[in-house]
């Protein structure tokens, strides 16, 4: 199934009052563009996330093309738009006012993120005839009575990034857009096209000289879902 990544760049405030809380915007002539989805296409991640936490490069900058979509297009045209079966993941990356400090931490400075995702339905006359909140479900056996039932948060502390120095998060499969329909193996509606809001949160912990700081940022993307 295609693998989607949403890229999200953070800055380094000068000052605790010009912190925007928002992730960097996109920039069509950079290398790396921020706030766009990916299309990581076949054989990435090597090996199949099992945990929240992806730790492989994600080789962005091989990945035009095809043109990463942003996700909040200003020329009219549609939102991001992918299908039940779908991988979905996120990155996250400080950007160059940080001093580019990966892929090694320099001493005495490290740095540690909290994501959290939370995904709801906002108010459109597409919800074709679903109502639920979440195109995920819960997969794992340990969630007992809860498996198969819509995942609506989605959150992961990362104490150490990945080899490039992002932090790269899977959110899993997209499997649901209809109670009980994908997660336990009901087919498809092709005319189905359902669209979620979700919020995309970050708080980054920065330690430099034994000081720790920590600043949050945030954004809230919206994803069409076929079937």
């Amino acid at each position: 199934m295609p693998g989607y990544l949403l890229n999200l760049h953070y800055s380094k405030p000068a000052a605790a009052i010009s912190a925007s809380g928002l992730f960097v915007d996109d920039n069509p002539s950079a290398p790396e563009r921020s706030k766009v989805w990916y299309s990581m296409g076949a054989g990435w991640p090597a090996v199949a996330p099992t945990h929240d936490q992806v730790m492989e490069a994600s080789n962005l900058l091989r990945k035009i093309p095809p043109q990463p979509i942003p996700d909040n297009p200003h020329n009219g045209q549609e939102s991001f738009v992918c299908s039940l079966g779908d991988d979905i993941y996120v990155r996250m990356a400080a950007d160059g006012s940080w001093g580019r400090l990966w892929p090694m931490w320099p001493e005495g400075m490290k740095m540690t993120l909290e994501y959290t995702v939370v995904f709801g339905r906002p108010n459109t006359p597409d919800h074709g005839g679903a109502t639920l909140a979440s195109p995920f479900v819960f997969l794992e056996p340990h969630h007992g009575s809860g498996i198969h039932s819509p995942r609506s948060v989605f959150s992961h502390r990362a104490t150490d990034a990945g080899p490039d120095g992002s932090f790269i998060f899977y959110l899993g499969r997209l499997s649901q857009n209809g109670i009980g329909q994908k997660g336990q193996g009901h087919p498809h509606q092709p005319s189905r096209h359902s669209t979620y809001s979700f919020n995309v949160g970050a708080n980054v912990y920065f330690t430099e000289n034994n000081v720790q700081h920590q600043f949050s940022y945030g954004h809230d993307p919206n994803m069409g879902v076929k079937g």
